[in-house]
């Protein structure tokens, strides 16, 4: 079997899978039974990493770790409210003023047992909006390492084509192509959309930090309180003399409280600005993500060009380690750049 954690729809499940069961197969069971699109899931451990189809027999090593599922563009979840009370919960609420030691106790435990689900839950949550957090931050800086170097090694390049600032036989290279200046004007487009790739994420890194430190603020421990005044209630009750009765009063007023403060925490502001917000970001850092890349297709294009053009090799060829990147073709940035400029 394998456990799973579904952020938006705030439930945990458990699927059967066998030794040839493959990522994809798990995909495609989830997209069954919870109706999420294949291409929409992302299957992450709790160390943070991405599961991939191409990973085989990796579901056997996770018998005992709880499978994070994030569906594309949502943290929020779906319904707050508490679902799936249990029957002697509700049977605990009659109008009975008192119960024999022997039901007391099995109400009580029916009232334990709903709220550690409830509070592992939320635990869940929590570090699912964790990991969250994490990959973003990865993500932001991988980029903000290309960025920065896009634009150092393009302020090289306009150098390298300015008449004045060239030597005699780059002077020779610039008067016998006269498209060197055409060029120039492309190079100078990229080190000024680089510049303007960096002024967002100068946003997104203030944006991000604001929303780390609300995170910082959420905590279960008020849940974590009620719970364990729940359990020495159930304690309490398993003292009682068998000639007793008791009023279930006291576990009663922990179970409502323990409800308010649920239903409090997950519609916080907290917790709704958090969640929206590091989807915002996700967002935001695939389109700069895919401007990056295009931006950098385009430079090294040129840089090969210019290369062939001086006919040597003085000139260190730049390249960035992202996966996809194209080596020509100016219809990158027409398809690509995301950031209306």
């Amino acid at each position: 079997t394998i456990n799973m954690f579904f952020v938006s729809k705030y439930k945990r499940v458990t699927y059967g899978v066998s030794d040839l069961t493959t990522i994809r197969d798990v995909q495609r069971m989830i997209f069954a039974k919870e109706g999420i699109p294949m291409e929409d899931q992302y299957l992450v451990t709790w160390s943070g990493r991405v599961l991939e189809d191409i990973e085989n027999g990796i579901l056997q090593s996770l018998d005992n770790e709880v499978l994070i599922i994030y569906e594309r563009g949502r943290l929020l979840i779906d319904d707050t409210k508490a679902q799936n009370f249990p029957d002697d919960l509700h049977r605990m609420l009659r109008p009975i003023k008192k119960y024999n030691p022997l039901t007391l106790r099995f109400y009580y435990s029916a009232a334990v047992f709903f709220m550690r689900r409830e509070l592992e839950l939320l635990n869940h949550y929590i570090i699912a909006l964790s990991i969250k957090i994490d990959m973003c931050e990865t993500e932001f800086d991988s980029v903000s390492v290309g960025v920065n170097k896009l634009i150092d090694e393009s302020s090289v390049l306009l150098c390298e084509m300015q008449p004045e600032h060239s030597d005699d036989k780059s002077n020779d290279i610039i008067k016998k192509f006269p498209k060197v200046n055409e060029m120039r004007e492309k190079v100078f487009n990229i080190f000024t959309h680089g510049q303007a790739i960096s002024e967002a994420l100068n946003d997104i890194l203030t944006a991000k930090e604001q929303l780390k430190e609300k995170f910082s603020k959420i905590s279960s421990e008020g849940l974590s309180s009620l719970f364990g005044a729940a359990v020495e209630e159930l304690e309490t009750a398993m003292l009682i003399d068998e000639r007793e009765t008791k009023n279930p009063k006291p576990m009663l007023k922990i179970y409502f409280d323990f409800l308010k403060a649920r239903q409090d925490m997950l519609d916080s502001d907290n917790v709704v600005h958090v969640a929206q917000g590091f989807i915002d970001v996700e967002i935001e850092l695939f389109k700069i993500t895919a401007s990056f890349r295009s931006f950098n297709a385009l430079l090294s294009h040129y840089k090969k060009e210019w290369l062939d053009m001086m006919g040597t090799d003085s000139v260190e060829r730049i390249f960035f380690n992202f996966p996809g990147d194209a080596t020509s073709a100016d219809h990158l940035i027409r398809s690509n750049i995301v950031l209306g400029h």
